[in-house]
């Protein structure tokens, strides 16, 4: 689980409890049901129901798992909200439900954001504000990527390296098509929990190319079956849009000489970092009919041929992945 999933999923679930005002409703409630003489709070119960039917569909899978994991379940129980209504004749069972949806909800509002406070660091946090500022003008800015690690694996520094290097270099890229702005590319964080993760910020139209591109190489990947390296590159290039954009800007005239052809070759050169790293996006990587590490775990594609290194100089280690205490193979000479 990312770091950055849990910051905002938390942070999300604190605040509908706030905004519904879940502790004052649930505390009323209980009160209600435990004296006769205190009137039902129907228009707290009222709003906390509509509150959390529209959280519900934002609900990701870190939500899901805090709300179990912090025994919120009765909160988001319709049928816990249908009997405060209802208020059955036997009430010993809603009593208890809302006992301990109150000892829930207590707990964390007072406890979970200073555990957030041990994970969250102010840049980060910092940039994640800034970056929803500016999302409802120009879109998501934050782009998150996850290099798969099977069982007792381990990234090396050069996979990593070449993964980020790649998605510089489209960023690049499409900031000479044209950008809202010319913000450079950043890290936002790197995690590792069961997977690599890194997430990148940068100006929302060049971060959404991105985005596209590695969405497209992963849909190529799935169905591309042709080994010849020519016949490769003309699949990747008709289905990949980044190429699409880079000839149509060509066609434009707005290029000057020879950058067009740079780019391209920098988008290749890219595509095939990426590969070679099995970078897949965090929303790729949720569980899916089509399963991204299936065909990105050991994919090694040479795109363009490399130049053979000068004199005695040592080859660049690929960008694999390692099991854990297995040694690097040495030279035999």
């Amino acid at each position: 689980m990312r770091r950055l999933e849990i910051i905002e999923g938390v942070n999300r679930l604190l605040d509908l409890i706030e905004e519904a005002n879940l502790i004052d409703a649930v505390t009323k409630l209980r009160l209600s049901l435990r004296d006769e003489k205190v009137e039902l709070p129907v228009a707290e119960i009222l709003h906390a129901i509509q509150s959390i039917s529209r959280f519900k569909p934002l609900i990701t899978d870190v939500i899901d798992q805090t709300i179990t994991i912090l025994d919120l379940e009765i909160v988001f129980a319709d049928e816990f909200w249908r009997q405060a209504i209802a208020r059955p004749k036997d009430q010993g069972d809603l009593l208890r439900a809302a006992t301990e949806a109150r000892h829930s909800l207590a707990f964390v509002v007072n406890y979970l954001p200073r555990l957030l406070d041990l994970i969250e660091t102010r840049s980060t946090t910092a940039a994640l504000e800034n970056a929803k500022k500016k999302d409802g003008l120009g879109g998501n800015r934050v782009l998150s990527v996850v290099l798969p690690e099977g069982e007792d694996e381990l990234s090396t520094p050069a996979r990593i390296k070449t993964a980020m290097s790649a998605v510089e270099d489209l960023y690049d890229v499409a900031m000479v098509l044209g950008s809202d702005s010319f913000d450079p590319i950043l890290v936002l964080g790197m995690d590792s929990g069961s997977d690599k993760s890194i997430d990148f910020l940068g100006s929302a139209k060049p971060i959404a190319t991105v985005r596209d591109a590695l969405v497209q190489i992963l849909n190529v990947t799935i169905f591309l079956k042709e080994t010849r390296a020519e016949r490769r590159i003309e699949i990747l290039e008709k289905e990949i849009g980044l190429f699409g954009r880079i000839a149509e800007f060509e066609n434009s005239g707005k290029a000057r000489e020879g950058e067009l052809a740079v780019a391209r070759q920098k988008t290749l050169r890219a595509v095939e970092s990426l590969l070679e790293a099995g970078a897949v996006l965090a929303e790729q990587d949720r569980p899916r009919v089509v399963n991204p590490r299936k065909y990105l775990a050991t994919t090694q594609v040479k795109l363009l041929p490399s130049p053979e290194p000068a004199g005695d100089e040592p080859r660049k280690a690929p960008a694999v992945r390692r099991k854990v205490g297995e040694r690097p193979v040495e030279d035999e000479h």
